[in-house]
């Protein structure tokens, strides 16, 4: 074989090796890049056409890695390390005495495409490595972070679980707090209605009494005395006599009528009706379906007042002057309805109190109903009239 051929084809083995102790090398992914290049810097002299004058020097991200009896002379080939287009380093190659010029120096065009290949390899291994390490962070940082999340989800947690356990007794309070104040307002209210039924009977019983009483002497007294002189004067006193016992009559019913006792819710809500037409001028429309029933008597007492406010409140301010007072009776409930064609009005937050819109009347006649087991409906809006429907359960039922 000739001389010239046999050289260069030592030549391309030993480039050869290289690349393959290289690919070798990069292979092993649990070795980092401070150990590839430490191991790969030595197989690089080898390589060159020079071995036993031949040093070499890997630089990346300033950590230098360098072949034994490493020198810095003026014969070098060197190659840059570029990643993601920024240089990260270099791969150079040095001759430690001269040697005769080449393509590149003393250095071989196959020597440049030699170190080119090879820091193309170094290249892709070591920005595989940084995208590994960037994966890595990333992960490590997204792991931090849900545990840190997670870590405040979990106080918000507790500290939400704190606030539903504070909420729900602060609830439970005020429900116990609703339901004694319910409970007052009907003892009120109870209260209110004795006091007013003691008043009337002591009107009619000792007022109204006494009243007719004294109109009966007046009037003997008037008889026996046709011819005193006083005649008239005993006229004005009866006529002063019997208004006092009409108005004592009327306010003994106004105070507690004794319709509801004697005949009944019905007929209270009829006697109630005829006094506000003749008081009001306005026309009530009753409609009784089925038969009321039988409630004890302050039952009755909260039912009548609570249709006297709701039929007082519609001719203050329905604007119109007909209303329609109708109850319906089934198995399980009683239904009391007082509806107009008026003006209507706004709720306000399911009946919640507002002062300036005149629903405390409302608000206080549901508290009542509540208390009984039932529940007061508003059907209303600005143009369109009012309907509002008192809903108790029928206790007979």
């Amino acid at each position: 074989m000739d001389n010239t051929v046999e050289h260069h084809l030592k030549e391309r083995i030993k480039e050869l090796n290289l690349l393959h102790n290289t690919a070798k090398i990069l292979q092993d992914h649990k070795k980092s890049v401070e150990e590839v290049c430490t191991e790969l810097v030595c197989y690089l002299p080898p390589a060159w056409q020079y071995p036993e004058i031949t040093a070499a020097r890997i630089i990346v991200n300033d950590q230098k890695y360098v072949s034994p009896n490493f020198a810095i002379t003026r014969w070098c080939q060197s190659s840059s390390i570029f990643v993601e287009n920024r240089e990260i380093g270099v791969v150079e190659v040095f001759y430690l005495e001269e040697r005769p010029e080449s393509v590149e120096g003393p250095f071989l065009a196959e020597e440049r495409a030699l170190i080119n290949s090879f820091t193309e390899m170094l290249k892709y291994f070591i920005q595989h490595r940084m995208d590994d390490a960037a994966l890595e962070n990333a992960k490590n940082s997204l792991e931090k972070r849900v545990n840190e999340q997670t870590q405040n989800l979990r106080e918000i947690n507790v500290n939400l679980r704190t606030e539903i356990e504070e909420h729900l007794h602060t609830k439970e309070k005020l429900q116990s707090y609703q339901q004694q104040l319910q409970q007052l307002a009907l003892q009120v209210s109870l209260i209110e209605e004795r006091e007013r039924r003691e008043i009337a009977s002591d009107l009619h019983d000792h007022l109204g009494q006494a009243l007719a009483f004294v109109k009966k002497k007046m009037l003997g007294f008037r008889g026996e005395n046709i011819f005193s002189g006083h005649n008239s004067t005993l006229d004005e006193i009866i006529t002063l006599l019997n208004q006092a016992i009409n108005y004592t009559r009327t306010l003994t019913f106004e105070l507690s009528p004794p319709v509801l006792y004697e005949l009944g819710l019905e007929s209270a809500i009829e006697w109630l009706s005829e006094q506000f037409e003749s008081k009001h001028e306005v026309k009530i429309k009753l409609k009784f379906k089925g038969i009321l029933p039988t409630f004890s008597d302050e039952v009755k007492v909260l039912i009548f007042k609570s249709v006297r406010e709701l039929l007082l409140n519609a001719i203050k301010h329905s604007g119109v002057k007909s209303f329609r007072v109708s109850s319906i009776s089934y198995a399980n409930s009683l239904r009391i309805s007082i509806d107009d064609s008026g003006k209507g009005f706004s709720l306000v937050n399911d009946l919640e109190y507002d002062a300036d819109k005149m629903q405390f009347g409302l608000f206080s006649i549901r508290e009542r109903l509540l208390h009984l087991g039932g529940q007061l409906e508003i059907i209303t809006s600005p143009g369109n009239g009012c309907k509002a429907t008192m809903v108790l359960p029928n206790k007979e039922g």
